[in-house]
């Protein structure tokens, strides 16, 4: 469900070889687990991973919470009845009743979706409909979910390789890039050239504004 739900917003196969690039359940078990290993994993360390001349990978070793970003992403992930056991933490009782957690909102949202899914079967149920019955909290929630997993950095479980997908070759240092690959063009040919009829309307546009065409 999660995969078909999220191939709806960002397809989880690249269309040129078809291997699949991201993997939201893998990004959420690690986001949504992040307090079941210490420290958290929240933010990935550095400076350097090992994919670009690096002996270690530092970004697999997490890094500790301040104690108000623990707090802050208890909240986030569990909502108010994460921090019933931290000391010096009172939340009155319209915010405990009205804020959610990511986790239920999630996990609510999907089991919605499955069961609209299983009352329909065998017939087949659109994906609009599941995001329907998924709740306005899950749909406000899982898009930008669904970014993270497949753009963020692959220690944190969701990217497998979509950073190809978008022509990003990822962390570069600590070797970096030589003078001349910064300034100078990529060699061959433009991965994602703009349709002619694009460039004619840039031109047109830039033309009536008086403006300077470069090349």
């Amino acid at each position: 469900m999660l995969s078909l739900l999220a191939d709806s917003y960002l397809p989880i196969r690249s269309p040129d070889s078809d291997d699949i690039v991201y993997d939201i359940a893998g990004y959420l078990e690690t986001l949504l687990s992040a307090f079941d290993q210490d420290p958290p994993s929240i933010y990935a360390g550095g400076p350097y991973s090992d994919r670009h001349g690096s002996a270690q990978n530092n970004f697999k070793a997490f890094l500790p919470l301040s104690r108000h970003q623990r707090l802050a992403w208890k909240l986030r992930l569990g909502g108010p009845a994460a921090l019933k056991n931290e000391p010096g933490i009172f939340l009155n009782d319209d915010f405990k009743k009205t804020y959610v957690g990511l986790h239920q909102v999630v996990m609510e949202g999907l089991a919605r979706a499955e069961r609209l899914a299983d009352n329909r079967f065998p017939k087949t149920t659109g994906v609009d409909d599941l995001l329907r019955e998924a709740g306005p909290d899950f749909s406000t929630v899982f898009p930008d979910l669904v970014a993270e997993a497949a753009f963020s950095a692959p220690e944190y479980g969701g990217n497998l390789d979509a950073w190809k997908e978008i022509y990003y070759p990822g962390d570069s240092q600590p070797n970096g890039y030589a003078g001349q690959q910064v300034s100078d063009a990529d060699p061959g040919d433009d991965p994602y050239p703009m349709h002619t009829v694009a460039e004619v309307l840039l031109w047109f546009s830039t033309i009536i504004q008086n403006g300077r065409q470069f090349k």
